[in-house]
């Protein structure tokens, strides 16, 4: 059955893998991220250019205020903001070391041990029964896989795998090369592992993927698709449960 989630409040990520997720994906969506210091009047720009949850640090760019990144140094706290894809993400980090490359300066931070992660309204997600719509995945780190897409909404997919994959998707882990073909249309997009997740029980992989800049024309493609299913939806409710018959007043 098609699935209309509500708004999430905030959660207070703790999880030092939940929490290098997130900042995986400000750095694949290239997320413009705001940094201020305490104390420090104004705002800066930067972007999260590596994250490495084995050093237990990420990497942002030179900040585009001067001031501000006159003002960085080692030892010192600063609060980050940004969003991906309709989440807002907030955090305080400690700035560990500044490197000079050839790219100029890069400030390297503490991976947080808290992040707030806000998520707005979800979209509407309809599930995929009617007929199998098949998905080959492919990427530079592994071989191809091969599933079924078990639903849809106009941020991603849910893609379900007849067997265990090995090695694990990783949560973040991007697929450039994805391929369908959904409501007469043939689609080829990237898309970002969230979810993943293996039933013993039933041997299926199952996981979530987020669409990777999704292009005007296939977010419109995909969101005829959505519609699409839902009408069926609503159609195959109606007759698998007819209103009973209204009996008329007999005197």
């Amino acid at each position: 059955m098609p699935v209309d989630h509500e708004a999430q409040a905030t959660q207070r990520l703790t999880d030092i893998e939940d929490i290098f997720r997130v900042l995986k994906l400000l750095e694949l969506h290239r997320s413009l991220i705001t940094v201020t210091l305490p104390e420090v009047n104004g705002v800066a720009s930067s972007m999260v250019i590596e994250v490495d949850l084995e050093q237990g640090h990420f990497v942002i760019d030179q900040l585009n205020e001067k001031l501000l990144q006159s003002k960085i140094k080692t030892g010192v706290e600063l609060v980050f903001r940004a969003a991906y894809g309709g989440v807002q993400v907030s955090g305080e980090a400690r700035v560990l070391t500044l490197n000079q490359d050839d790219l100029g300066l890069r400030i390297v931070l503490a991976l947080p041990n808290r992040v707030l992660h806000r998520q707005r309204r979800a979209a509407f997600r309809a599930s995929v029964t009617s007929e199998p719509v098949h998905i080959s995945l492919q990427s530079d780190q592994r071989e191809p896989l091969e599933g079924w897409i078990s639903d849809v909404s106009i941020d991603g997919l849910g893609v379900v795998f007849d067997k265990f994959v090995h090695p694990p998707i990783q949560p973040s882990e991007l697929f450039t090369n994805a391929q369908f073909t959904a409501n007469n249309h043939s689609f080829t997009q990237s898309l970002v592992a969230k979810h993943p997740n293996y039933d013993k029980m039933t041997d299926k992989y199952r996981c979530g993927f987020s669409f990777y800049k999704l292009t005007p024309a296939d977010e419109k493609r995909i969101n005829q698709w959505v519609i699409q299913l839902q009408r069926h939806h609503r159609k195959s409710h109606r007759l698998s449960h007819p209103r009973p018959a209204k009996l008329g007043n007999f005197r």
